[in-house]
């Protein structure tokens, strides 16, 4: 049997590897910018769902706690934002 190397995955897609070291610095250094972006990508999600299909696009559960995510998702992060410019001012 012969033993092949793992495949180097920063030489093989540098492109990818480079945006996805982009994307995890992004969301240790500013988790409520974080936060707000995935919101408003599940809030956008959401609505276009509800404007291409209609109400009946909700109707399973997992739809369903998308929903809730895009109508609620927004209230942690700006919790959070709001105890960080606090911290700050102190």
């Amino acid at each position: 049997m012969s033993s092949n190397p793992e495949p180097d995955f920063e030489k093989e897609f540098p492109l990818h590897a480079s945006l996805r070291k982009r994307f995890i610095a992004f969301a240790q250094s500013r988790p409520v910018a974080f936060s707000f972006r995935i919101w408003l990508a599940v809030a956008l999600f959401s609505a276009l769902m509800l404007s291409v299909i209609g109400l009946e696009a909700f109707s399973t559960p997992s739809r369903k706690l998308i929903l809730l995510i895009a109508l609620l998702g927004w209230v942690i992060p700006f919790a959070d934002w709001i105890r960080a410019k606090k911290m700050r001012d102190e």
